[in-house]
């Protein structure tokens, strides 16, 4: 009966707590809601269930519905000038054929439209926070009136509200109704928008960079020409990306200022200096006034407002040591090195004219009012100490002020663009707050966890609301993305670049096979994502930012009233809170204040809802020990220094736990000390192998505390140890010196129900011992901002700063260990970490902690009135007030019946708590308060001996001894107090609840019912009152006349003569008997102060009758059983075993081999043939890995779809019988006989072959195991690309391994498979021989050196003959002839050490997706295998995006690739103009000299024109 009970009062407690401590003093306060909740229709249906979450929330199809709580209507809050959306789920109970959906109309100016969330399908998780299946992201758009068709039930499908306010719409409440269809039937759902009584502003305060596809978007809406149709596109697609506060990265497209390497676009006149634009709609000028001036109705409506960043030159590509310039300017050609950083020239013909003309553009911008809002992108990534020098001397041309860089001190950069990895907040302060730049971020596929990206798709949805609130408090003024929307490969059905999951897109094509479709048939309307949607709403809570700080962008100084809610949202770069209601709360208190709904924020009451039950163990303090929970140290529990230590390891976050790590796990390591000279604890090591920044959470209750961290490993030093607490930098980029460093940060003050651990500098280790965790004291009221270590040198401020949480750092000297070492497993890790798979991160400086001056004055008053007057009669309520005394009172009903509150009282003021409950019986109440510094009780009196030691049982609920109301002296209680602290830290208050004895009394009748005419009663021990009996009702019984009763003498008796005079222990039994009774007493003690005895009598007769008839009934089963038994295992051992057979049988037939498993039968003849069953199958197995791969993959999948379409509806009872054995019978794979036919075919094939170079070198110095696990690992890495791209392996001979495409299984695109294969390949490859390089390195007489270009590879596309050859008992799949101009192929990648080439015919399908440069003209096989002249070409990298790489776009018909020079030089050697080709040649020739093809056409070029 405790536990029930218990958990009530700490409920109540968490309820009190939640009203005490922040009391509003606005007429309409603010509360917390709640945003996922059921909502009822009109009229109420069950058919279907309707319920809403917030948008951040990406719903599954099978998630469960919420049952509470239950609300009207679904609510959602917006400002003027925004843009809002709503989830509405419908889930049908059972299947419904047709369902209509109506959108609602508000007037207003408030607008609305319908889009359907739509699930695509996830072949993997893009990392440990995603997950694979059926995920939502697009936003299919349906019209006003949409129907919904074949209705699966319990599954859910997601109606996506977007509303928008103008500047027009009204302050206030305004109501809609959603209408839901079925049957003819309508369903109304109320929308309640409610408008705050003010406006984002229109201009974009956070700049962005994302790079669009113009031309990708007019064709697949099947927009042709250059008429009205294109040009209401173009104005569409500006108009989208500005509403969704983004700014494309050529925002005057199809217009600009400059082109290629930064080349004039409109024309430029190299003498005067002067700009002229006579080009309209194509040029510069009236792009200009009307994307960024906002100066046409086609575009803001004529605003005069238009995008607030503009990119008026780009680069050409990533090599930052390149000149990204034009090759040509004023008829002057620029040298690759005289005119660039290695000849530092700045006075050559070309620079002096580069000069000019790049001040004449400043100038030229200026004169239009543009100069503000526009930036050169000259470099993208810079990676070396050349890169940066190079963009360092080039800058410093450009704009002379102050760069750091040693070698050319007077370069300025204004904006520094990281990805988010690599972003260090120290950096960026003091570059903007000394120099005045400013720094964006970008996302990659390699931003992992713990760092957020709201480009992956299955991250929920807080990873892009988190954005806004990041950029303000870093104070990062923009963003950039690389492809927002290539659709190369439809992003429907392959989603996933790179191992993420939405790489290269936000938006989507509007048809789901991504083909063009019919101009106008969608209604015009784009396809965004649900990341696209939450980014947008990210970017406008940065605008409720903006306007709350007064209008002021954000700078290098602090805001207390703006800064003070950011950090309560992000601590630090990867810790943030994942709770979606708390992003929503934030950001709707914000726009009550901004709407003057309310005078001021109401700081105390914005916490996240309680993660884990463990933050209700208020005053508790919290021990972990890292390390592997199944290894060493082995204790259980594990106690040191008198201390009970949690073992925790690398363990993703859960809910569940309340704790746990964000961040790539892969790598993470354990280890344990042999060492036994230090203590289990720090013995204890975790740490990641790739040096990766990790992030730990764990959940406590809100309170102040000490934490203490120790990291390090005895007898090894590591120089860069890193820990911060809650984003306060503890253990800073320190040395452990071949000891331990412990640090303790004091006074944290923790109000979000957890503390976490940033753990490790990118590139270094750290080594992770134990967590302490230390109540000190309850969080202060009012809320006083903590300063938030921001790592920046911020300005000083005249704001007073407040006393900052202390940390201390002490290297450790190995302690004594305080238990008995154990042996252990000794591994050591290199002294620096294995290199990261993903991109180096540069280590980050040390962050100077930053003391936030955030004086919050109290929005609260507690009213110190005393009810001296409270009502007798049975009440609901629930009423506090707090004095010097710290008084308390509780008034419930009875626990039996889970009592709900149905109101609050706080001091005078009356709050409706909302609660109800159908049925109230049998209801006690009881009334009194008690005085904990006193230690006196009013009214409720037999306490005061408990309550005098009431302070030292604080956070320790505990029973008090029984009493009769004073009042009501028929009832009897047994109180239960549970003390806590007050705000102050003070005094100590308790809530006070009572049970009654009739309640326990209920529960001892029906216990003991079991035992016929037995009776019990408990007693307490202190006092002897009798706390329940199963005699009688004690509802209306005084403690006088419980103990004067004539049913209870004769347990008095014999308490008294026996059990009494033995003085039994705690938790100790009694059992002895009388003339008339068998007797049994335990005496029951717990630490929440309970000390009763229990009596147990059983009359004697009952026990002895009972035991006959026991008897008798257990020789009658006992016979049964064995009768029984005996027949099932007769049956059983014949029958499971066949069972198990058959399965196996089944099991063969789908050729899932690797699953057989038999239980051998005792039966002789069974087993015999369980035996000769299993050795066919390991035969079979042998022979499966000489089964095609290709031909194998399609048996596999042709078997899962016949077994996925057998009727499995009906089971059989009898192995034996016909039904059973025609449920298991395999379908005909008729479909696939033909593969096993013999014969041959002619058709168009494309070979990949990869050759190893110098292969009889290796027969000669590799041995034979070294051969062979090169060649395996190769093959392993082909047979992977080989499954996956649906070709096969052909046969391996003389160093060539082929690979065949649209050989035994057909594919349309044939040839370009084959090169995004090698594309992929090469990667592979390059690391599998720097691996095998490295190991030949160090081992006498294995020498790789003669490799070059890693494994050469070859792609021919041509017609053959092939099929399956031989004889019916054995035959082979063949290609005839096709191998020949493979080999021929293979001497141009020797002879110009080229890593990918291809025949002219595999060319002419690759060119449009990759660039290709020709190399040389052969003699190959044509299909009627007659000589014919054909070129090679090389094959480059992708033309479609490439990784990294930022675009610019001006013109569709721009193209392009490092090769444009070189082919345009060849096809002028073609032609036979070799002094035209030769200038081509040796301009190619200076940006690469290694290249070996063009020094030999210059050489040809140059014989040529001597004859």
């Amino acid at each position: 009966m405790t536990s029930p009970f218990l958990q009530l009062i700490l409920l109540l407690a968490v309820i009190i707590e939640a009203f005490v401590f922040a009391l509003p003093t606005d007429t309409n306060a603010f509360q917390l809601e709640t945003y996922t909740y059921k909502v009822t229709t009109q009229p109420s249906t069950s058919l279907f269930t309707v319920w809403t979450a917030p948008p951040s929330q990406k719903i599954l199809q099978s998630k469960n519905p919420p049952t509470t709580p239950v609300n009207s209507n679904i609510k959602v809050y917006m400002a003027r000038n925004e843009y809002e959306p709503a989830q509405i789920i419908i889930r049908p109970n059972s299947a419904i054929s047709s369902l209509q959906v109506s959108k609602p109309v508000f007037g207003n100016n408030i607008q609305s439209e319908l889009y359907q969330v739509t699930y695509i399908n996830l072949a993997a998780a893009s990392d440990s926070l995603g997950t694979s299946g059926m995920f939502p992201d697009p936003l299919t758009p349906i019209s006003d009136t949409h129907t919904l068709s074949n209705l699966n039930a319990n599954q859910n499908y997601i109606i996506w509200l977007n509303l928008r306010t103008l500047n027009a719409s009204s302050a206030g409440d305004f109501t809609a109704s959603f209408t839901i269809t079925v049957n003819g039937q309508n369903y109304i759902l109320p929308i309640q928008v409610h408008v705050f009584n003010f406006a984002i502003p229109m201009k974009h305060h956070i700049d962005s960079q994302m790079n669009l596809d113009h031309q990708s978007i007019l064709s697949s809406y099947g927009v042709s020409g250059t008429g009205t149709d294109y040009w209401k596109y173009v104005n569409m697609i500006k108009q989208w990306m500005y509403d969704h506060r983004l700014t494309p990265n050529s925002p005057l497209w199809s217009g600009g200022l400059t082109g290629k390497g930064a080349s004039p676009y409109i024309d430029y006149d190299c003498n005067t200096g002067k700009f002229s634009d006579p080009y309209g709609a194509w040029g510069f000028v009236d792009n200009v006034n009307k994307y960024l001036k906002g100066n046409s109705i086609d575009f803001n409506n004529a605003s005069g407002i238009g995008f607030s960043s503009f990119m008026f030159a780009g680069l050409i590509d990533n090599s930052c040591s390149v000149d990204q310039r034009t090759s040509t300017f004023c008829s002057i050609s620029r040298s690759a090195t005289g005119d660039w950083v290695q000849g530092n020239n700045p006075t050559s013909a070309f620079n002096t004219k580069w000069w000019k003309y790049m001040k004449d553009t400043q100038d030229y911008l200026q004169s239009l009012g543009l100069l503000e809002i526009s930036y050169y992108y000259p470099f993208n990534e810079p990676q070396n100490t050349n890169d940066y020098d190079a963009v360092a001397w080039y800058s410093q041309y450009i704009k002379a002020k102050i760069y750091a860089n040693t070698k050319y001190p007077n370069a300025k950069i204004d904006i520094w663009v990281p990805v988010l990895p690599n972003f260090n907040p120290s950096v960026s302060w003091e570059r903007e707050s000394k120099y005045g730049e400013q720094t964006w971020i970008y996302f990659l596929d390699s931003t992992k966890p713990p760092y957020f990206n709201p480009i992956t798709i299955d991250h929920q949805g807080v990873e892009s609301l988190v954005l806004g609130w990041y950029l303000w408090k870093y104070r990062i003024r923009g963003i950039a993305y690389y492809a927002f929307n290539s659709w190369s490969q439809n992003p429907y059905t392959s989603p996933a670049l790179y191992g993420q999951n939405g790489n290269l897109f936000m938006q989507y094509p509007p048809s789901t096979n991504n083909q063009p479709i019919a101009y106008g048939s969608n209604n015009h309307r784009f396809v965004p994502s649900i990341r696209l949607e939450l980014m947008r709403d990210s970017l406008e809570t940065y605008e409720y930012l903006y306007l709350l700080n007064g209008g002021k962008a954000q700078a290098s100084s602090y805001y207390p009233d703006v800064d003070s809610l950011v950090d309560m949202v992000v601590q630090s770069t990867t810790g943030f809170s994942r709770s979606d209601d708390f992003y929503y709360n934030m950001r709707r208190v914000i726009g009550m204040k901004l709407g003057g709904e309310i005078s001021s924020i109401p700081l105390d009451q914005l916490t996240p809802p309680i993660p884990h039950t463990r933050a209700l163990l208020t005053g508790s303090n919290f021990y972990i020990n890292f390390q592997q929970v199944d290894g060493s140290p082995t204790a259980s529990p594990l106690i040191v220094n008198g201390k009970e230590y949690m073992k925790i390891g690398w363990s993703a976050y859960s809910d569940s736990n309340g704790y746990g790590w964000y961040g790539l796990l892969d790598q993470t390591k354990y280890q344990y000390l042999a060492d036994t000279s230090v203590n289990d604890l720090q013995r204890s090591i975790i740490y990641d192998d790739y040096g990766r920044v990790q992030y730990f959470e764990f959940v406590v209750p809100n309170a102040v505390y000490n934490v203490t961290v120790s990291c390090g490993w005895k007898g090894k030093s590591y120089s860069n140890n890193y820990i911060a607490i809650s984003g306060h930098p503890l253990i800073n980029n320190l040395n452990n010196n071949g000891g331990y460093i412990v640090g303790t940060i004091s006074n944290l003050e923790v109000r979000d129900y957890k503390i976490s651990l940033n753990m490790g500098i990118a590139g270094q280790y750290t080594m992770l011992n134990y967590m302490e965790i230390i109540f000190v004291s309850n969080v202060t009221k009012p809320y006083s901002p903590q300063p938030q270590p921001i790592p920046s040198p911020r300005p000083s401020s005249s704001v007073p700063v407040p006393k900052p949480s202390t940390s201390s750092i002490k290297p450790q000297p190995s302690p004594k260990p305080s238990v008995k070492p154990q042996p252990t497993t000794s591994f050591k890790p290199n002294s620096s970490p294995k290199p990261s798979p993903s991109r180096p991160h540069p280590q980050p400086s040390s962050p100077k902690p930053f003391v936030s001056p955030k004086p919050i004055a109290s929005n609260s008053t507690h009213n110190n009135a005393t009810h001296s007057n409270p009502p007798r009669a049975i009440s609901k309520s629930l009423r506090v007030s707090e004095s010097g005394a710290s008084m308390v009172s509780l008034l419930f009903h009875e626990i039996k019946y889970q009592p709900t509150l149905k109101s609050l009282y706080i001091g005078n003021e009356h709050v409706t708590l909302g609660l109800t409950r159908d049925k109230f019986e049998n209801v006690t109440y009881m009334y009194g308060y008690g005085d904990a510094s006193t230690g006196s009780w009013v009214e409720l009196y037999p306490c005061q001996d408990f309550l005098r030691s009431f302070v030292s049982r604080v956070g320790k609920p505990f029973w008090t001894l029984s009493y009769s109301d004073p009042v009501y002296s028929n009832i009897v209680y047994i109180p239960f107090m549970c003390p806590f602290r007050t705000p102050t830290g003070t005094s100590v208050a308790f809530i006070a609840g009572d049970l009654s004895v009739f309640t326990l009394s209920e529960v001892l009748k029906d216990s003991v019912s079991v035992f016929g005419t037995a009776d019990a009663v408990l007693l307490e021990t202190a006092t002897e009152n009798v706390i329940s009996s199963s005699k009688m009702d004690y509802a209306t019984a005084s403690l006088k006349k419980l103990r004067e009763s004539e049913n209870l003498k004769s347990v008095f008796e014999i308490y008294n003569s026996t059990i009494k005079s033995h003085n039994i222990g705690c938790n100790k039994d009694f059992i002895f008997e009388t003339t008339l009774h068998y007797i049994s007493s335990k005496r029951i003690c717990t630490d929440t102060a309970i000390d009763w005895t229990f009596i147990l009598y059983i009359p004697k007769w009952q026990v002895v009758g009972e035991v006959i008839v026991a008897l008798i009934v257990s020789i009658a089963v006992t016979i049964g059983v064995i009768v029984i038994g005996l027949t099932t295992g007769v049956i059983l051992a014949l029958k499971m075993p066949m069972q198990k057979f058959l399965e196996a049988m089944r099991s063969v037939s789908n050729m899932e081999l690797d699953k057989i498993s038999i239980d051998k039968s005792y039966f002789y003849e069974l087993s015999v043939i369980q035996t000769s069953f299993l050795n066919m199958v390991n035969r079979m197995k042998l022979y499966r890995a000489f089964i095609p791969g290709f031909l194998l993959a399609e048996l596999e999948e042709n078997m899962k779809n016949d077994e996925e379409g057998m009727d499995n509806s009906s089971k059989a009872t009898d192995i034996f019988s016909k039904k059973s054995l025609k449920s298991n019978k395999v379908v005909p794979l008729d479909s696939l006989m033909q593969k096993f036919e013999l014969g041959v075919e002619r058709k168009e094939i494309t070979i990949l072959g990869l050759k190893i170079v110098n292969f009889d070198l290796l027969l000669r110095e590799f041995t034979l195991q070294s051969l062979f696990n090169f060649i395996s690992e190769m093959f392993e890495v082909v047979q992977k690309l080989e499954k996956s791209s649906k070709s096969q392996i052909g046969n391996f001979d003389n160093g060539i391994l082929p690979l065949i495409f649209n050989g035994g299984i057909s594919l349309t695109d044939h040839t370009l498979k084959a090169a995004k294969t090698a594309e992929l390949l090469k990667k592979k490859l390059e690391e599998m021989t720097k691996k095998w390089k490295k190991i030949s390195d160090n081992n006498a007489g294995m020498s790789m050196n003669n490799f070059y270009c890693e494994l050469p590879i070859s792609i021919i596309t041509e017609t053959v003959v092939c099929g399956n050859i031989g004889t019916n008992d054995s035959k082979t799949f063949t290609v005839l002839g096709g191998y020949k101009n493979l080999v021929e192929a293979f001497k141009i990648n020797d002879k110009y050490r080229i890593a990918i080439t291809l025949n002219e015919r595999a060319n002419k399908v690759c060119s449009n997706n990759f660039y290709t440069r020709p190399l040389e003209v052969v003699t190959l096989q044509n299909d009627l295998n007659l000589c014919e002249f054909t070129k090679i070409y090389e094959l480059g990298e992708s033309s479609e995006i490439a990784m990294d790489e930022w675009m610019y776009e001006l013109q569709q018909q721009e193209t392009k690739g490092k090769w444009i020079v070189y082919n345009e030089g060849y096809k002028l050697f073609e032609e036979g103009k070799y002094s035209r080709a030769l200038k081509k040649f040796r301009e190619f020739s200076e940006k690469n000299p290694d290249d070996f093809v063009v020094s030999n056409l210059i050489v040809l070029c140059e014989c040529e024109m001597k004859k």
